[in-house]
């Protein structure tokens, strides 16, 4: 199982790229404001990383590989005909890296101390 959850990783990240540099007049937006895509794009990779690595690589790892990602792909819109960086859409992205493990860290604890478990 933790093998689909690292291909979701990678297949995430791929499209984190695509979508982050895509030129603006092919950009596809949804009805969401930008910083929700960012923060949910993220949450949603690292909770899939979280998963499919957690055994080998730590949750503060995971969040911080993400968010410099993040960086990276904001800087690389300076190249990017019709993007601009913007240092909020980072802050909303790392936050959502955070965002990601914290809630998988949660899920696993509540799964440990048989919260989740029904009788």
């Amino acid at each position: 199982m933790e093998r689909l959850f690292r291909w979701l990783t990678w297949a995430c990240i791929g499209l984190l790229a695509i979508l982050s540099l895509t030129p603006g007049d092919y950009m596809v937006r949804t009805s969401a404001p930008g910083l929700l895509e960012h923060f949910v794009a993220y949450l949603g990779t690292s909770a899939l990383a979280s998963i499919g690595y957690g055994r080998w690589v730590s949750s503060l790892q995971i969040a911080g590989l993400l968010s410099g990602y993040a960086a990276f792909l904001e800087i690389g819109q300076n190249w990017a005909p019709g993007r601009h960086p913007q240092f909020i859409d980072f802050a909303f992205g790392a936050a959502g890296a955070a965002a990601g493990v914290v809630l998988i860290l949660l899920w696993r604890s509540a799964l440990h101390t048989n919260v989740l478990r029904r009788p």
